[in-house]
């Protein structure tokens, strides 16, 4: 997916959804940057990747020094590009602080051992964060899935 489409597309929902002008603000500066990191990595099409590649790159170039702004912010961003990514809309829902963990038990079980699998793979706690509400994301979509066949 073309990365100017999918960053256009995202500020219209927002507009779309009433977002006040300073975040409005806000979020084009973040789509900004976005660009730019795109473009330094030669990228025109958006991936899951390289959302998480921008995720992570939390050091502000102007101190040197980790920007807990920059976290919040490219964090939300990402995980609004991949939601657009895999289900073709974006999940405006504010992320609870916290673990996330499915409704359902059998897939939170899959879910406690994917966490698992990860924190033997990744040393980076962002990088573990990003996939397992990546897969959050998609078992709780699973789940619906399963609830509205059963409603039939």
């Amino acid at each position: 997916m073309n990365i100017d489409t999918i960053c256009n597309a995202l500020l219209k929902v927002l507009v779309e959804s009433g977002y006040n002008e300073s975040t409005l603000f806000n979020y084009k500066g973040v789509i900004r940057r976005f660009m730019t990191f795109a473009e330094e990595k030669d990228a025109s099409a958006y991936t899951p990747e390289l959302g998480q590649a921008y995720a992570d790159d939390v050091i502000s170039q102007r101190t040197g020094k980790f920007s807990k702004q920059r976290y919040f912010s490219q964090g939300r961003f990402a995980r609004l590009l991949n939601s657009y990514y895999m289900t073709g809309a974006f999940d405006l829902s504010v992320m609870k602080r916290g673990r996330n963990e499915p409704d359902n038990e059998a897939l939170r079980i899959l879910y406690h051992e994917y966490s698992s699998y990860l924190l033997e793979r990744y040393s980076n706690e962002n990088t573990i964060r990003f996939y397992e509400y990546e897969v959050f994301c998609l078992f709780q979509y699973l789940a619906s899935i399963k609830r509205a066949n059963c409603a039939v």
